[in-house]
C-alpha cells in the first residue's frame, strides 16, 4: 500500500486515549475557544525521513517496499488548578497514561502497516496568567511503518 501511516497513527491515538483520560476530552486539533480547564489534542504531523531498504528481490519493476518514519505530536494543557505546581502535576497525570498506552502497545491497537511507536520527545511549560496558571505538555510519538 502507498501513502502514509500518519491518519492511522492519529485516528488510534485519539479512539485509544481519549477512553483512557475521560472526562478529559481528546480531539484532533487545538480545541480554541471550546477547551476545557484539561483538554488533550494531536498536534502537527510531518515525515521525518523515508529511507527505501531495498534487497535484490525488490530491485525489479515493481512496487519496492519503504519504510517510513513519522513523528505527531500530543499535546496536555491544564488551566483548572490553582498553582503551576499543581497544574503540571495534573498534566503530567494525564500524560503518564499516554506513556503507558504506547508502553504496552507499540503499534497503538494494530495500525495497518505500523512496525512500532515510541515517545522520543517531551517539553513542559508553564506559563502565569492572570486566569490562574497554564502548563502544556507536549509529548513527539515517532513512529515506523512499512509501506508498498
Amino acid at each position: 500500500m502507498a501513502g502514509t501511516v500518519i491518519p492511522s497513527v492519529r485516528a488510534a491515538i485519539v479512539d485509544l486515549l481519549g477512553p483512557l483520560v475521560s472526562p478529559v476530552p481528546v480531539s484532533y486539533g487545538h480545541p480554541g475557544d471550546l477547551g476545557q480547564t484539561a483538554h488533550v489534542w494531536l498536534g502537527s504531523a510531518r515525515n521525518v525521513g523515508t529511507e527505501s531498504t531495498q534487497d535484490v528481490a525488490s530491485m525489479r519493476a515493481s512496487r519496492n517496499r519503504r519504510r517510513e518514519t513519522i513523528s505527531t505530536e500530543l499535546v496536555i494543557e491544564v488551566t483548572s488548578e490553582p498553582t503551576a505546581r499543581k497544574a503540571e502535576a495534573k498534566a503530567a497525570e494525564i500524560g503518564a497514561v499516554f506513556e503507558e498506552m504506547v508502553a504496552d502497545d507499540d503499534t497503538l491497537g494494530a495500525v495497518p502497516n505500523l512496525l512500532f511507536s515510541i515517545i522520543t520527545d517531551v517539553e513542559l511549560d508553564t506559563t502565569e496568567t492572570g486566569g490562574g496558571p497554564r502548563s502544556k505538555l507536549t509529548y513527539t510519538l515517532t513512529a515506523v511503518g512499512d509501506l508498498l
